[in-house]
């Protein structure tokens, strides 16, 4: 255990290395649940902590950090293995980009070749990113530049005709 200090007095110690924490790992959209993976973390910390064996901050770094981390790569894995509808911009623009079958994609004159390339192998085919990237030779944050400039355009375009 630490020293005579509450969870509560530690928790607000260390409230400001957390949020730099989440902010550094760009988990700002889990915001919360990330805290709260954090906090738990820190409580454990607490619980486990050997006053024998160092100083507590280094050891709650070193615990925080870990869960952090590992809550990261489960959550990676998790969404290679799922899509979710949330993780695309609009269901209308996924819908709308599906609509489009070969013959009346190859005469979209407002997608670039490697956009329309993006629908069909994504959208059409239902390819993962690292497939397409395979296929085409090209890095995964390539991929994702082609399906973020696709949907933003197919975005734009239902806008104008709503």
């Amino acid at each position: 255990m630490v020293t005579k200090c509450s969870f509560a007095e530690i928790a607000l110690q260390f409230d400001p290395l957390v949020k730099k924490w989440l902010v550094n790992y760009r988990l700002l959209r889990d915001y919360d649940e990330m805290y709260q993976i954090a906090l738990i973390a820190l409580w454990e910390a607490c619980q486990h902590f050997d006053s024998r064996k160092g100083a507590f901050p280094a050891f709650a770094e070193l615990v925080v950090r870990g869960k952090l981390l590992t809550e990261i790569k489960r959550k990676k894995r998790y969404g290679d293995q799922h899509i979710f509808f949330e993780t695309l911009p609009e269901i209308a623009v996924v819908q709308a980009a599906h609509d489009l079958d070969m013959r009346s994609l190859q005469s979209v004159t407002w997608l670039s070749n490697r956009e329309k390339l993006w629908i069909e192998e994504a959208i059409i085919k239902d390819k993962k990113t690292v497939i397409i990237a395979a296929e085409q030779g090209v890095t995964m944050d390539t991929v994702r530049s082609w399906k973020k400039s696709t949907l933003a355009k197919l975005k734009q375009r239902l806008e104008k005709q709503a």
